[in-house]
């Protein structure tokens, strides 16, 4: 692209002349820098300011108004004044200005709408049949036994497809036992547990036979069997389980064929109670020296006051030829006794 410089004036007119561009005649005031630019499109140029952008299908081009001075000519010799020349040729053109700066990128476009879906492509043909593969047997080793030095584990044996052992079984051990953890904290208590049953047993410990004594142990004269009263303390919401057993046997003076008979009382709290067991015994010494032992024994639940109570047995002659002992100690067949059960309501 080549330009023709001009002498500077208000206005400039410029033919652009290229090998794809008809002349074009463009009109311009002069900047300041005496550079022109412009913008150049198919057969259009569009002259633009220096800070202008061209647009995305422009090209940017820009020229200088006036060419750069030549070289100063030799010194001529003094010639004879001639007649007035002709006017001189113009002056060569000056050099192709520097290339424009290449303009912003434009824009990105909008995204093409998405094509159609293509076909489906045939079926391909079906692969040969692979070869049969093996697979792993597992057994369990217990704890104990030889393999795994004991600590027992898994046993793995590879196999065919037919269950046949392909290659020596492999062990998969267990670890040794850890250390024993530390002890963990104690847990909160428990709830209460449902109040249960509890006895006690009080025993008679010597032996006593019939007298005129009633069953008032304040009396120095009594029939309460030796070793009671015994003094009992009794929960709240309780009844009391009491059982009683004793024996009687008669004197060994009594004739062969002779009676002697005892009603045995409960007594709680020194008031006598309801008869527990009336026996009339019968005593019989026959030429053996054998003297008759009867036993009795009668169970009864009552309803007691919490707190202290006394309890004691007691013996009275009913009726008889003969008197009867009726208590003894330790080891005695008469020794008599009262066990004591208290039963949550």
């Amino acid at each position: 692209m080549k330009f023709r410089a001009v002498a500077p004036t208000a206005a400039i007119g410029v033919v652009l002349l290229t090998s794809t561009f008809r002349p074009v005649r463009l009109v311009a005031q002069i900047p300041s820098n005496a550079v022109i630019y412009a913008c150049v499109a198919n057969n259009s140029v569009r002259l633009v300011v220096a800070t202008e952008p061209c647009k995305p299908h422009e090209a940017r081009v820009s020229w200088n108004v006036t060419g750069p001075q030549g070289p100063i000519g030799p010194t001529g010799a003094t010639g004879a004044t001639g007649a007035a020349g002709a006017t001189g040729a113009t002056g060569p053109q000056g050099p192709t200005g520097p290339t424009g700066a290449t303009g912003a990128t434009g824009a990105t476009g909008d995204t093409g709408a998405t094509g159609a879906t293509g076909a489906t492509g045939s079926t391909g043909a079906t692969g040969n049949t692979g070869a049969q593969g093996f697979s792993v047997s597992m057994q369990g080793v217990a704890p104990g036994t030889a393999d795994c030095s004991g600590a027992g584990g898994v046993k793995l044996t590879l196999v065919d497809e037919h269950g046949n052992t392909v290659s020596e079984p492999e062990f998969v051990c267990d670890g040794a036992p850890g250390a024993q953890g530390q002890t963990g904290p104690a847990g909160p208590p428990g709830p209460a547990g449902t109040t249960g049953q509890s006895s006690q047993t009080y025993f008679s410990n010597a032996f006593k036979s019939t007298n005129a004594g009633a069953c008032d142990w304040n009396q120095p004269t009594n029939n309460v069997h030796p070793g009671f009263p015994v003094t009992i303390n009794v929960p709240a919401n309780v009844d009391v389980l009491i059982t009683a057993d004793g024996a009687t046997q008669i004197f060994s003076t009594s004739t062969p064929g002779s009676v002697s008979a005892h009603n045995n009382y409960l007594v709680i709290d020194n008031s006598r109670g309801v008869p527990l067991y009336s026996v009339r015994q019968t005593s019989s010494l026959n030429t053996a020296g054998i003297l008759t032992v009867d036993n009795w024994s009668v169970s009864r639940r009552f309803s007691m006051s919490a707190g202290t109570h006394q309890i004691g047995l007691c013996s009275l002659f009913a009726g008889g030829g003969f008197g009867s002992f009726y208590s003894g100690p330790a080891d005695s067949p008469l020794q008599s006794s009262i066990t004591v059960t208290f039963i949550a309501k």
